[in-house]
């Protein structure tokens, strides 16, 4: 595979889709399960991507209006993958898991700009996700 860069990254990012699809299973003691049907092949989407990047992340929550919509139970997910893959017995992957820890890291952001908005109840012209793509384009103080 020398200097095909991309063809690696892809084999190195590969995740199964039962591994998404799992949590959309109810599990024992559990009233529902973590992740809604509808959602998995969104998650997956975002999981498959090679591009972490906030705004890219921001970009596919802007397709993808019900992930917006259920961000608590997508970050929660992601928080789950990586520990999952991080604490496999047989076969630890350190760099999935920094992937789904970023991914998470992201979409809690995502989710706390989100509420914090929402409590101070003010009507905006532009959507949400548009102007927390352009904060993180612009950058933070």
């Amino acid at each position: 595979f020398v200097g095909n860069h991309s063809c690696v990254a892809v084999i190195n990012n590969f995740v199964s889709k039962d591994e998404v699809w799992f949590y959309t299973k109810k599990q024992p003691l559990e009233a529902e399960p973590k992740l809604p049907l509808d959602l998995a092949k969104s998650v997956y989407k975002i999981v498959m991507s090679m591009n972490t990047s906030p705004v890219r992340v921001g970009l596919m929550l802007k397709e993808e209006p019900k992930l917006l919509d259920n961000i608590k139970k997508v970050s929660k997910v992601l928080e789950l993958m990586s520990d999952r893959q991080f604490k496999d017995r047989h076969d630890v992957n350190e760099i999935l898991s920094l992937k789904f820890h970023i991914l998470h890291y992201i979409l809690h952001d995502v989710q706390k700009e989100k509420e914090k908005e929402e409590k101070k109840g003010e009507e905006k012209k532009t959507p949400f996700i548009d102007r927390w793509i352009k904060s993180m384009l612009l950058g933070r103080e």
